[in-house]
């Protein structure tokens, strides 16, 4: 009740949504397939196998970013991304980018 009077609440609300935003235009930005940030807050992101969601999860936890992963079928091969401002999730954003990198390099 406290953060609804003093307004707080609603601006969390929009930093959540504007994040969203972002996220969801960077990763459109390099073809990744994901779900959600519409209604939720959260998305899911698709990763190229289970292997590859665990592998992520515990390098971005090693930054002190964290995912969930180990879902069942279908979305085995996903990971869920809590949403929040623009600023946090460019933090989430550059890790995932050093990561994917590193995963192509590796198949090559």
């Amino acid at each position: 009740l406290w953060a609804i009077k003093k307004k707080i609440f609603k601006e969390h609300v929009k930093k959540v949504k504007m994040g969203a935003k972002f996220l969801k235009n960077k990763l459109k930005s390099i073809g990744d397939v994901f779900h959600g940030g519409n209604r939720t807050n959260a998305i899911i992101l698709k990763l190229p196998d289970i292997k590859s969601t665990e592998n992520l999860k515990k390098n971005l936890f090693r930054k002190k970013i964290y995912i969930r992963n180990n879902f069942g079928k279908p979305i085995e091969n996903y990971v869920r991304v809590s949403l929040g401002s623009p600023k946090k999730l460019s933090v989430f954003f550059k890790e995932y980018l050093k990561w994917k990198k590193r995963l192509a390099n590796n198949l090559n």
